[in-house]
């Protein structure tokens, strides 16, 4: 909704722990480092082990010291080689990760955390991830469609930027046009897309990468393949047989099952070509905000669809983009390129949000950075394709005190005021109670099911100096941890 965000602003940082002053960074102390975990432990069966064979070689009064040696030499070689297996199995959890991303993909997830291992940012990795959700999430986001991030500071207790990339309206667009039966046509629903543009400009200002490097694993993903999501299965139910534009949409779908292996040549040779000519595609000069949806406005206003990633790096910089096509499927154009083409304009309306060429429409769409005002407080990064689902996060979160994972699970509905209508999802896990369904029908509230797919969110926490992520189950993705 014109620049959508939340960020809510922290008055100090991590300086001391139990009057200890600790440095600046992500470690509480020189112990926590990342080294410290596997040498304390091997230090510590080093001093047993020996302590132990020194034992046994003094006890022995037949002969065997030397075999008694080489035995306890070989435990201790065992303890060290099973100690360092589970430093590089479980590393993860036995020191402060240096950073994290959280997405709808694991293989998205992976290529931000890829990102940071060489040296790059967490605007690197959000841009590489978000670039990413384009390929194995095509229904939800991509190239031809547009969308909303923050860039947020925490040493500095600073937003270096809020970024709205949103689709405008084509200047050659009249309102006449959109409002006949000829606005009907999937064609002329179509916004100017707006993401390489606006993930262009964020990695141009705060980037540390070349901007081939975060855009390469993206071709890379397409043209070697991918499990095709389970979303983009059930997602099928919002295609328009009806309209001829879809056709090769619908034919592009035909074939494809649940967690088959899916190429995407042409969209890998589209990501090639910007990979090596920058993000510069045709963007309208003339686009500016609009003013705000109301309360009221908000819980009347479609089910808005976008794509989630949340990154954190080392030096505490934060950013979260939500992108998206602006529905299932945006306008359902699949493109010779390999992508698909939002419906954007479908979203203008009356008053403030009315049409106008260059213009933007509102959205629901937005990146969410929250902020404890404590010392070494609550740090939370997330975001929604749809306000509403936030809304309902972020009580759950911040007014209910729940841990990121219950939080993240937790039942939602979306309230329709016109029909006076609750829906909910009748099948995530934990559903809504019977005992509250009972209770709103008593209320006199029409209650229905809302089909899958559903929304999604990601989180990634930070309180002090510990790290936590948590990708949403509804959208299928795994988060990464470096």
């Amino acid at each position: 909704m014109g620049d959508s965000s939340a960020v809510l602003n922290d008055s100090a940082g991590c300086i001391k722990s139990g009057g200890v002053t600790t440095i600046s960074g992500p470690y509480m102390s020189p112990e926590q480092t990342e080294s410290f975990p596997l040498k304390h432990h091997i230090y510590e069966r080093h001093k047993r082990i020996s302590w132990r064979c020194h034992f046994c070689s003094e006890t022995d009064e037949n002969g065997g010291s030397l075999r008694i040696i080489i035995t306890c030499f070989f435990m201790l070689t065992l303890a060290v080689a099973i100690a360092l297996a589970a430093q590089i199995h479980f590393g993860d959890y036995q020191f402060t990760p240096h950073g994290s991303v959280a997405t709808d993909s694991i293989e998205c997830s992976t290529i931000g955390t890829d990102i940071l291992k060489k040296g790059g940012n967490a605007v690197d990795a959000a841009v590489a991830a978000t670039l990413c959700l384009g390929v194995v999430n095509l229904h939800v986001t991509g190239l031809g469609g547009g969308g909303f991030l923050i860039v947020y500071d925490h040493r500095k207790k600073k937003v270096l930027d809020v970024i709205d990339f949103r689709e405008t309206a084509p200047s050659s667009l009249s309102e006449s046009l959109l409002t006949s039966s000829e606005g009907l046509k999937a064609g002329l629903l179509v916004g100017v897309p707006g993401l390489l543009r606006g993930l262009g400009l964020v990695h141009s200002m705060h980037g540390k990468l070349a901007w081939s490097e975060v855009v390469r694993p993206s071709a890379r993903i397409a043209r070697n393949g991918f499990p095709v999501p389970t979303s983009l299965i059930s997602s099928n139910i919002h295609i328009n047989p009806q309209l001829n534009e879809t056709i090769r949409l619908q034919n592009f779908l035909k074939n494809i099952e649940a967690g088959g292996n899916l190429t995407l040549p042409k969209l890998a040779d589209s990501f090639e070509m910007i990979a090596a000519n920058g993000p510069d595609g045709d963007t309208p000069d003339n686009t500016s905000d609009y003013g705000l949806l109301s309360s009221t406005a908000l819980w009347s206003y479609p089910e808005a669809v976008g794509s989630h990633v949340a990154a954190v790096d080392l030096n505490d910089l934060y950013v979260s983009v939500v992108s998206g096509l602006n529905t299932w499927f945006g306008s359902q154009l699949l493109t010779k390129e390999g992508f698909i083409l939002n419906n954007a304009m479908e979203n203008f309306n009356a008053g403030s949000n009315a049409f106008a060429p260059g213009k933007r429409p509102f959205s629901l769409a937005t990146p969410i950075i929250a902020i404890q005002k404590e010392v070494c407080g609550r740090r939370l990064i997330s975001g929604v394709g749809d306000a509403v689902v936030g809304i309902q996060l972020l009580v759950e979160y911040i007014t209910r005190e729940k841990n990121i994972s219950t939080s993240m699970e937790a039942p939602r509905f979306r309230y329709n005021p016109v029909e006076n209508q609750i829906q909910y999802e009748a099948w995530h896990k934990p559903e809504m109670s019977n005992k509250t369904l009972y209770q709103l029908r008593l209320l006199n509230y029409k209650v229905s099911a809302i089909r899958e797919p559903y929304q999604s969110s990601n989180l990634i926490e930070k309180v002090g100096d510990t790290l936590s992520s948590r990708s949403d189950s509804r959208g299928g993705g795994v988060a990464s941890r470096f």
